[in-house]
């Protein structure tokens, strides 16, 4: 079931992250930063955060639409 989510709109990065990064074997304990390109939904950053409980380190997530990145802060 998908997280829910403030915008009726998840796009396909969090189910494409879900199924793609289970197939890399990956040490999530050292992660410090995570930095997304292309914002959107958060699709990367809410997988991160909910499915591999990465909730204390720091986010940065970009995306051309200012607007949406002002609504986000």
């Amino acid at each position: 079931m998908k997280k829910k989510f403030i915008l009726n709109y998840v796009g396909q990065k969090y189910e494409e992250s879900k199924k793609e990064m289970s197939k890399i074997n990956i040490s999530y304990d050292k992660i410090k930063t995570v930095v997304e390109p292309f914002g959107g939904c958060f699709g990367f950053s809410r997988w991160l955060y909910y499915d591999k409980n990465l909730k204390d380190i720091e986010y940065h997530v970009y995306d051309i639409d200012s607007d949406l990145i002002k609504f986000f802060n």
